[in-house]
């Protein structure tokens, strides 16, 4: 019991250990960045669950945000830079097979023989819808050196008529197998990348509230979606 005059001894939050979780391992940046993350939340909500009842409102309010800099947080930023420079060395493989090597010059009179037959067709489409069904009829089957004049005039010609282009790496890549695996693993690393960046947002959010982190999305779950060409073009 407790006798009058007397009161309990205040409790308060405990110090938040300092010095960084551990390597995680995993095989490739992307699954390293998602084991950061799960260690990281789990090292939050152990945490959590040390501070004990009876801590003022005033002192858990002063502290909402205290996991937010913590040593541990401050690990899952390099995870996510890690992945950014595979995403940034995924697309430019993809715009190094996709953009093609160009014309040779000694080929420059009958490259330039085939761009205008090609040009002509797509100056008679009327809409830009149009135009663009001329332009993906084109590029199945075309090799050699039609498949470099393709590849270095199409995207100009295109965007000077309003025409969207952000299909064209996909599209060339489809008559290449080097390039279709390269826009593949584009793909893959794009869409795990902003799976981790969700998660990332979670983990903060709830380290700046103080409160425990939803359950985070593996990447390796999720299914295959169409690349985007990073460039907008």
């Amino acid at each position: 019991m407790t006798f009058p005059g007397t009161r309990s001894a205040p409790r308060h939050m405990p110090p938040v250990p300092k010095g960084q979780l551990h390597d995680p391992g995993g095989r490739d940046s992307v699954e390293r960045g998602f084991r950061r993350q799960q260690q990281v939340a789990q090292w939050g909500d152990s945490y959590r669950a040390s501070i004990p009842d009876g801590v003022s409102p005033d002192e858990l309010r002063d502290n909402a945000d205290i996991l937010a800099v913590s040593d541990p947080a401050l690990q899952l930023q390099p995870a996510l830079d890690a992945v950014q420079a595979d995403v940034d060395a995924a697309n430019q493989r993809v715009a190094e097979l996709t953009k093609g090597a160009g014309v040779p010059e000694e080929q420059t009179g009958q490259g330039r023989a085939i761009w205008e037959r090609t040009k002509d067709r797509i100056d008679k489409a009327k809409t830009k819808a149009e135009k663009a069904a001329v332009a993906r009829g084109l590029i199945p089957g075309a090799d050699g050196l039609t498949r470099a004049v393709y590849q270095q005039e199409l995207p100009f010609l295109l965007e000077t008529e309003g025409v969207p282009t952000d299909w064209l790496p996909a599209a060339f890549a489809a008559s290449d197998p080097e390039a279709a695996e390269a826009v593949a693993k584009a793909n893959r690393v794009q869409k795990h990348q902003a799976v981790l960046l969700a998660n990332h947002q979670k983990i903060m959010r709830a380290f700046h509230q103080n409160t425990a982190v939803p359950p985070l999305l593996d990447p390796a779950s999720i299914s295959d979606l169409p690349y985007q060409n990073p460039t907008g073009a």
